[in-house]
């Protein structure tokens, strides 16, 4: 009888607690806004946050996003653009978007074959472009890998891809679509 009365009295508590009544919390979603030398503008999750670093490559500012330790799934991010890069041809983008994406795929999969339909057209934010996700396997575990290539306003390239474990791209398609769809040109900033 004691055990009962004992619940009871925890259920009375935990009904007239204060936290019972008190305003509901919610995660703040706000994106850690970053200006990056090439002249774009990115938002990065800021809670939980996300490892960022910058990394120059012959022809290409390369952006690198991480995911936190204990987030899962676990995930990295990659932003590839040149603001020195040629505007590109609308009419031949769909090739030039196709080679791009094999190039990028055969770097982290040799073996890897995409067909030229395979590629999706989607938008994020002020860019537009094409897609296609490719599974392989490192050092025994199962990845998958989305490439983006896009142009911004201006008809430039840019080049976007994430990692993250296999059959798990969709759970973290929601931070693409706000970390992709947040950048923004400093000339196309500029001009508003």
């Amino acid at each position: 009888m004691n055990a009962r009365v004992l619940q009871f009295a925890a259920f009375l508590i935990l009904c007239c607690s204060t936290p019972a009544f008190g305003e509901v919390l919610k995660q703040n979603r706000q994106l850690q806004n970053l200006w990056l030398p090439s002249g774009f503008q990115i938002g990065v999750e800021s809670n939980p946050e996300w490892t960022w670093f910058s990394l120059d490559e012959k022809y290409y500012d390369v952006f690198v996003m991480e995911s936190p330790e204990y987030y899962y799934p676990p995930s990295v991010i990659q932003v590839r653009y040149s603001k020195h890069h040629a505007e590109q041809r609308k009419t031949h983008f769909h090739k030039t978007a196709y080679f791009t994406i094999l190039n990028v795929q055969k770097r982290i999969n040799p073996n890897v074959f995409i067909k030229f339909r395979e590629l999706a057209y989607v938008s994020y934010g002020e860019l537009n472009g094409y897609e296609q996700v490719s599974t392989f396997n490192k050092d025994g575990v199962e990845l998958s890998n989305k490439v983006f290539v896009g142009l911004n306003s201006q008809n430039k390239l840019i080049v976007l891809s994430a990692s993250t474990l296999a059959g798990k791209m969709e759970h973290i398609q929601p931070q693409l679509n706000r970390m992709w769809g947040s950048i923004r040109f400093l000339n196309r900033m500029s001009n508003q």
